[in-house]
């Protein structure tokens, strides 16, 4: 009877041992989609938080989460690059354009790098010079910084920029008026220094730190609002145009070389790596646009090399290419007026799409050709 009784037994022993162990199993199931939840929580936030205004779901975490959770804080982003900013404080200042020179003795210049955007256009005899905008990174050292020509004061009106120079063409000096903000060398020297290892005029450098310290003493500074562009996530290798080359004379003519590693584009000039004097780094923008512009005959303009003096159209439209993620987008650049944005639509007459980072803005002749590889 014993026997029996014991064999009877066994099997809800047996039962109950094992119910404890599905519950026991249940335990790190449980924690573990527990974690899962936290992360895709945490993971959403912060996609949210980088392509979108982050206030709504802020107000849903309030109702959704503890009390002693606090909301994410808002995220600045760069309108001229896309690009998150790391100090929100630096966008009351006023964007600064930095008139950068590009002849042979001037290379590798400083901080180019550290733009929002680089505008490469034509000077005299068809060298050309570089319009840099600094508004939402700093650069600890510029240049060499040279005069200015008659088209920065439609750069400088865009941006409503201060205007960092040495001078300027004689076109540049009878067309300016009161409304530049003028961060002139010749009127602020302590503002710029000349290094001892290039001969002058190759020599001149200022950093982003001065000028506004400069401009906040001058009473120049203020908070500036700019349309933005439409940004996106890069898709590496998307397309499959690699390079593209552009015509400049005077030992200026450049090419960009799609790497598809860092989905950016290296710089070349004359066949040779374009670099960054600090860094030692090659220049490497996510975009580059190529505008057209047509010349217009003027005994005002500038020579630009080009047969005569002449007056750069900026204002208008013309025919632009786009060129990120390996693809060239074909379309058009429009201005409505001297101090509004120059935007690029695609053929089809939408807003074209910049991948977040640096971009260089190559300015030429509308007769002349680019080559794509």
């Amino acid at each position: 009877m014993a026997g029996k009784h014991s064999a009877a037994r066994r099997p809800a022993k047996v039962a109950a041992d094992g119910g404890s162990r599905r519950k026991r199993n249940r335990k790190p199931l449980l924690i573990s989609l527990g974690v899962l939840l936290v992360l895709a929580l945490v993971s959403g936030t912060a996609v949210y938080y980088y392509f979108f205004d982050g206030r709504v779901l802020a107000g849903w975490l309030q109702l959704a989460l503890p009390a002693q959770i606090s909301s994410p804080k808002s995220v600045a982003v760069c309108p001229l690059d896309g690009r998150i900013v790391s100090d929100a404080s630096l966008l009351n200042r006023r964007p600064i354009l930095i008139k950068v020179e590009n002849h042979p003795d001037a290379r590798p210049q400083s901080g180019l790098d550290k733009a929002d955007i680089v505008i490469e256009a034509m000077a005299e005899g068809g060298i050309t010079r570089f319009a840099a905008v600094f508004w939402c990174r700093d650069a600890e050292e510029i240049g060499p910084v040279r005069s200015g020509r008659l088209q920065d004061l439609t750069f400088a009106a865009e941006y409503d920029a201060l205007f960092a120079h040495v001078g300027g063409s004689d076109a540049w000096a009878a067309a300016k008026t009161s409304a530049l903000a003028d961060l002139d060398q010749f009127a602020y020297g302590d503002t710029y220094w000349r290094s001892d290892d290039r001969d002058a005029p190759h020599n001149v450098y200022t950093t982003t730190v001065r000028l506004h310290k400069t401009a906040a003493a001058e009473d120049l500074e203020k908070k500036v609002s700019l349309d933005s562009w439409t940004f996106k996530v890069g898709h590496p290798g998307a397309g499959k145009v690699t390079s593209v080359k552009i015509p400049y004379g005077a030992d200026c003519a450049c090419s960009y070389t799609y790497d598809k590693a860092t989905n950016t584009y290296l710089r070349f000039v004359e066949d040779e790596p374009f670099l960054d004097k600090p860094t030692g780094a090659q220049i490497a923008p996510k975009n580059v646009v190529v505008m057209f512009v047509s010349y217009d005959s003027s005994d005002f303009g500038e020579e630009y090399g080009l047969g005569g003096r002449d007056v750069m159209q900026l204002i208008g439209d013309g025919k632009a290419v786009v060129l990120r993620d390996g693809q060239a987008v074909t379309g058009r650049w429009t201005k409505a007026d001297e101090s509004s944005r120059t935007m690029f639509v695609d053929d089809n007459g939408q807003p074209i799409s910049f991948n977040r980072g640096q971009t260089w803005i190559e300015i030429i002749p509308s007769s002349w050709d680019i080559t794509l590889g």
